[in-house]
């Protein structure tokens, strides 16, 4: 009983954070609001006796994902400029894919079976998160260090576009000319004359 108030208790948070995430204005706190929906899904998992997968959900999402973005946005100048649009071109886009993976997940919940008890292959190790371990760091290396390496690729690009966006307005600043400048000089002796 208890494991089932927990359950919708973590559900309806995690979907009243996913919303102030999405429809949030400053971007900032959407990503705080992002990291608290990653921990109620953690807590999800803890719920379903997926353990593993609430560790995995902390670590990489809430520790590495969500930390990089939150090191994204900071790096990012006029990140937080209020003239900006909140919304771009690809909204009407965005929406109808969102629309479409709904609809795909209501399908697969209605046509699933979930009421059908299936008998499990063989008994669960006893030292589960042991085996998952030992798996990832034997069997499974090579794909624990290509999500290793593009963690760190995504990292290097934020930092390199974070970068750019630093040296735009000096690039332009620079670039200035005399002609630019003069129109303004001329207007401001024609105003004094007149006075």
């Amino acid at each position: 009983m208890g494991h089932a108030v927990a359950f919708y208790v973590f559900g309806i948070l995690a979907v009243a954070l996913a919303l102030a995430t999405i429809l949030h204005k400053n971007i900032f706190k959407s990503a705080t609001f992002l990291a608290g929906m990653l921990f109620c899904l953690a807590a999800l998992f803890v719920t379903l006796d997926a353990e593993f997968l609430a560790v995995v959900q902390v670590l990489v999402y809430i520790g590495a994902i969500t930390m990089l973005i939150v090191f994204a946005i900071m790096l990012t100048t006029r990140i937080n400029d209020e003239t900006r649009g909140k919304f771009n071109s690809q909204l009407w886009i965005s929406s109808l894919t969102t629309l479409g993976f709904l609809g795909l997940i209501i399908s697969v919940i209605l046509k699933g079976g979930w009421n059908e008890t299936t008998a499990m292959s063989g008994a669960l190790p006893p030292d589960m998160l042991g085996a998952i371990g030992t798996a990832l760091l034997s069997d499974f290396i090579l794909a624990f260090d290509v999500v290793s390496i593009l963690l760190l690729v995504a990292l290097i690009g934020a930092l390199h576009i974070a970068k750019q966006d630093d040296r735009k307005p000096y690039v332009q600043e620079s670039f200035v000319s005399e002609e630019d400048i003069a129109p303004k000089h001329h207007v401001k002796e024609n105003e004094e004359m007149h006075v």
